[in-house]
């Protein structure tokens, strides 16, 4: 295994000096940073970016990638599952302007190629809903299980299509069955979801989730989906994000890419999405966030909402996702907490995922 090259870089951006430093300070989540990462360098890089009221703290150390370039806030990583968010919101999005109704069955909304290949296998497209798909209630398994990550793994250059990936839940997968009697989290939901959005928009899945969460306005400067848009030109290089000792840096993207991931982002991007959806900058009615945090008619709320789950962190109300890459979003708005971070290496995503919390629960003392 090459040898981690340690360094260390703590970006504190703060209001005028006579405004409070966000609580923790710095220093102690960089003394955390550090701990785990001399614990455990084959972590090879965490970074973190907790946002409150105008304050922003970014402190990343280690390195983003074998020649020993560091680790930033600003460094892209592919955020895995941490892309429903904005899958769910899209969706969202398009609900509010009257392009969806949520309770439509999606036998009216996919390709006849899809419907047929379901249906087929005791799906019930006539009842499953966007709703369903939304709140993970569909009766869909998890394609993208242990036997998938196998054949990933066989053959990382693979161009995966969003067909392939659906005729594997056909191929492997029975219906738990009917929906909105049991929540297991679906992967494949969300593929077809971004199908409907692209059905919907006639666009591009990145393209119509650029649009409609309005990337360029708020300032998502290092944001893109991958294989559907070119890097932004001031983004920095990709950074290297690791499986074990395997690097998976120039992995086929296309793996995960049609709805249930796909995005390639920032702990800066990220944090500030999650800061302007819960202000209330991205939908036109307040009504639509409300929706997406309270998904009513959930037969298990507590399990999930729509594109967020919902966390009791020392009794402090919020909102988080992960993806599979050792990624966490996390938004308190009650204490104006929003927040990101990575582990480089995706087995040091709770030891990171437990400096968020910490982080949080600090800050609502």
């Amino acid at each position: 295994m090459l040898h981690l090259l340690i360094a260390s870089l703590a970006v504190f951006m703060a209001s005028p000096p006579e405004v409070a430093e966000i609580s923790p300070p710095k220093e102690i989540i960089a003394e955390r940073i550090s701990g785990l990462l001399e614990e455990r360098p084959d972590l090879k890089g965490v970074s973190v970016t907790v946002r409150q009221e105008d304050r922003t703290m970014a402190i990343s150390k280690g390195q983003a990638a074998p020649d020993g370039t560091q680790l930033t806030a600003e460094t892209p990583i592919r955020i895995a599952s941490v892309a429903k968010t904005f899958t769910a919101a899209t969706v969202l999005r398009l609900y509010e302007q009257g392009m969806v109704d949520l309770d439509t069955p999606i036998r009216e909304l996919i390709d006849d190629r899809y419907d047929t290949l379901l249906s087929g296998d005791g799906y019930d497209t006539s009842i499953i809903t966007v709703r369903h798909l939304l709140m993970h209630v569909s009766g869909m398994p998890d394609a993208a299980d242990r036997a998938y990550i196998d054949l990933v793994l066989a053959d990382t250059s693979q161009q995966w299509t969003r067909d392939e990936q659906l005729q594997l839940l056909v191929d492997n997968h029975d219906p738990i069955g009917p929906p909105n009697t049991e929540f297991r989290y679906s992967d494949t939901g969300y593929v077809l979801l971004g199908h409907i959005i692209e059905r919907l928009t006639g666009d591009a899945l990145g393209i119509a989730v650029r649009r409609e969460l309005k990337f360029d306005e708020i300032g998502l400067t290092s944001t893109w989906w991958e294989q559907t848009e070119m890097p932004p030109a001031t983004a920095l290089p990709r950074g290297h994000q690791y499986l074990g000792e395997q690097d998976t840096h120039d992995w086929n993207g296309s793996m995960d890419l049609y709805g249930g991931g796909g995005l390639i982002s920032t702990t800066t991007d990220l944090s500030r999405f999650m800061q302007v959806l819960f202000n209330g900058e991205i939908y036109d009615d307040p009504e639509t966030l409300e929706l997406m945090t309270t998904a009513p008619g959930h037969p298990f709320p507590d399990n999930y909402r729509i594109g967020l789950f919902p966390r009791d962190i020392n009794g402090v109300q919020a909102y988080s996702h992960g993806g599979f890459w050792g990624v966490e979003i996390m938004a308190s708005p009650a204490i104006d907490f929003y927040a990101a971070g990575v582990s480089m290496e995706q087995s040091g995503y709770r030891a990171m995922v437990a400096i968020l919390r910490d982080a949080l629960g600090a800050m609502a003392e």
